[in-house]
Parts: structure tokens; sequence; C-alpha cells
């Protein structure tokens, strides 16, 4: 699985990599609406990308929204793809390290609540959780579809 993920990564990456060094270099030097609202920020990523490679590629591995689009920026930025890749690899391996750490911590975590509560009491337990959350999740809705104030009182 380990070995999977990362291949797999790699591999996505790199193809965004890529892209954004291919579609990205059209797209800015176009005529179209893209150019004139990319080209403003490209001074800026080749900065990041410059000064801050570690930072740019290896930790935005580990966030989220960042992690997809991080590989066509750094495509886009001009940085070389020997070292994108070397820093996209450290993240990689931190990135699947951990969230294989994070399913090795959930099953022990069952075993021990089960060996506690039983799994009748897990069960139990499980259940309370996801109406709790059903509950907020409604409440949520309800208060966001609710008309608001009159501006003018």
């Amino acid at each position: 699985m380990i070995v999977a993920a990362t291949v797999g990564g790699a591999v996505g990456d790199s193809i965004g990599f890529w892209v954004g060094r291919r579609a990205g270099e059209r797209a800015l030097l176009g005529d179209r609406r893209w150019a004139r609202r990319i080209a403003p920020g490209r001074a800026a990523l080749e900065r990041l990308y410059g000064k801050h490679p570690v930072y740019s590629v290896t930790v935005a591995r580990l966030i989220s929204f960042v992690r997809t689009m991080m590989p066509m920026a750094a495509g886009m930025s001009g940085l070389p793809y020997r070292t994108y890749l070397l820093y996209e690899l450290v993240g990689l391996v931190g990135w699947t390290a951990m969230y294989v750490a994070i399913g090795v911590l959930a099953r022990e975590s069952w075993g021990v609540v089960t060996q506690l509560v039983g799994v009748g009491g897990t069960a139990v337990f499980a259940v309370v959780g996801v109406s709790i959350w059903i509950f907020m999740k409604r409440s949520d809705e309800v208060a966001s579809d609710a008309p608001a104030g009159d501006a003018d009182a």
C-alpha cells in the first residue's frame, strides 16, 4: 500500500508538473483572459518556488487543497524538474507515512475501545456520534436557510 501510494502520487504529481509547464506557458503567453489574470502573479510564483522550493513543494504536499494545485504551479514557475522531483519525493514520503500512521492508529484505537466497552458499547457510541453530527449539520442548514434580518430595521 505504501509503495502504491508513493508511486501513484509521484506519477500524478509529475503529470501535473508537466501540464503546468506546457499549458501554463501557453496560458501566460497568450492574449486571452487567462493570461491577463495569471500574469500578475507569475513573478510571485517564480520568487516562491525559486527561493523556497522546500516549503513550496515539500510542505505544500501536506496541505489538502494546496497539494492538488502545487504541481501545476511548480511547472509554471520554471522550477527545474529535478529539483521539483527531489522535494516532491521528500514530501510524498512524509505524506504517505502520515496517512499510513493515521490508519494504523485508527485500527489500534478500535481494538482498544472494543476491549474496554465491548462491540455493543462501541456500536452505541458510534450511532450516538453520527446522530449528533447529523443533528448539527441539519441545524447549520436550517440556520443558513433562515431569512436574514431586515437591514432597514
